[in-house]
């Protein structure tokens, strides 16, 4: 059996709210929110996808 590690790191806004995740693979997630915290958008960074 093969143990399996992911690794992420994680960043927050001063209210709390999940700004960015990254994985050990290199995808990276983002997040915005409005002035009531509400997620208005979340990007997705495809470290496989070439720069347009």
């Amino acid at each position: 059996m093969r143990a399996r590690c992911s690794h992420y790191r994680y960043t927050n806004d001063d209210a709390g709210n999940k700004t960015s995740v990254e994985e050990h693979t290199g995808y990276r997630f983002e997040y915005t929110y409005d002035e009531l915290y509400r997620l208005t958008q979340e990007s997705i960074t495809d470290p496989n996808e070439s720069d347009r």
